[in-house]
């Protein structure tokens, strides 16, 4: 069996959405499709202004510069995470500090958060918490954040429509600024691309939408050219992947039960398992991904071993982050992150979408098992 790591879960109702945009001819990113996409994630997830952007990167370097962070700022963040939420940093000339991760929802540790920033002494100026696999990060975290005062960016890139734990409210809504990505891998899509930046000060969102499109003011004056007051970036989105963006928005709650149901089936499938620790059950929990933490690999060389066998028997995977401190671009960075190198080495992460059946999520688990019995 070869089980598909992604498969997008849409409907005539997208197709139809595109079909039009394309009818009446709004391929550009001028159209109404785009502010109508923004507004609609702002108000799903509870924020008062939403601006549709090119990537979930793209999100996360507009709010740094909303927020001012610039020129040789420290902004605290996690070691183990996808780069592109570190890489805006560097963008803007800041400088991370890595933060460690703890090993239920593989977001900040809060304690070493509280460490980290103490120790800094005011000196940093954000944070960029992340909440990895469709999980929230925990609520401790942005406690701390608002303990030292630090600007919060929340990366929500991998947990489109997730709740904060023991809260009815949407992962993204406490920070400062919410960031979220919509790449044809994540929980929604638009068309394959996207990303969206969610803020309630009405002159941040005014930046923002400044910076993302050359910083032009107005596209409609015969000035629009004129007395430019920034250096903008090209971060557009057309108008046809909003339109389906806005339409994959309105099944969200389809596709967060989907996934969830693949989860259940994931759970079930391993109970028996002995030395794979499951990830952390919420009732928030989204479920972008299924990770699997594997207690017996004494290094990486057996972690990469074992995953050879699974892949090669079908089963799809991906490996984990490397922690950031040990890239090459931020090796010259001190960190002390344990538990971020322990997660790089002992997890991956399994496919987790709504139209798995309980025949593959068998099927994997048979060879998941199959192949870790092997480590000696």
């Amino acid at each position: 069996m070869n089980v598909p790591f992604h498969w997008v879960t849409y409907g005539k109702e997208e197709v139809e959405a595109v079909l039009k945009e394309i009818k009446d001819n709004w391929f550009s990113p001028r159209g109404p499709k785009i502010p109508e996409l923004g507004q609609r994630f702002a108000d799903i997830m509870g924020k008062k202004y939403g601006w549709p952007v090119s990537s979930g990167t793209g999100s996360i370097h507009l709010a740094l510069l909303a927020a001012g962070v610039g020129e040789g700022d420290l902004v605290a963040v996690p070691s183990y995470t996808c780069s592109p939420g570190v890489y805006p940093v560097s963008y803007v000339g800041a400088i991370p500090v890595f933060v460690d991760c703890e090993l239920e929802t593989y977001g900040l540790d809060p304690e070493h958060l509280d460490q980290v920033l103490t120790e800094h002494g005011g000196k940093i100026v954000a944070a960029i918490p992340v909440d990895l696999y469709g999980a929230a990060c925990k609520t401790e975290v942005l406690d701390v954040c608002r303990k030292h005062g630090v600007i919060v960016i929340e990366d929500v890139c991998e947990s489109v429509g997730a709740l904060y734990h023991d809260s009815e409210d949407r992962a993204g809504k406490w920070a400062d600024f919410a960031c979220y990505s919509m790449r044809g891998d994540k929980i929604v899509t638009a068309l394959g691309t996207g990303g969206v930046v969610l803020t309630d000060d009405a002159e941040m969102f005014r930046v923002i939408k400044l910076w993302s499109d050359l910083g032009l003011k107005v596209d409609t004056t015969m000035g629009r050219y004129r007395d430019l007051e920034m250096i903008g970036f090209n971060y557009e989105i057309g108008n046809v992947a909003c339109a389906f963006g806005i339409a994959q928005m309105d099944r969200l709650q389809e596709i967060v039960d989907g996934r969830r149901n693949s989860a259940r089936m994931w759970r079930e499938a391993l109970a028996d398992s002995e030395g794979i620790v499951q990830m952390a059950e919420y009732d928030g929990h989204v479920w972008y991904q299924y990770p699997l933490l594997f207690e017996r690999l004494e290094n990486v060389d057996q972690l990469d071993a074992m995953g050879e066998r699974i892949v090669a028997r079908g089963t799809p995977l991906i490996p984990p982050f490397w922690p950031m401190e040990k890239q090459p671009p931020y090796s010259g960075i001190e960190a002390d992150c344990p538990q971020s190198t322990y997660a790089s080495e002992h997890v991956f992460l399994f496919p987790c979408y709504p139209a798995l059946t309980e025949e593959q999520v068998e099927y994997m688990a048979g060879v998941i098992m199959e192949e870790y019995a092997k480590v000696g």
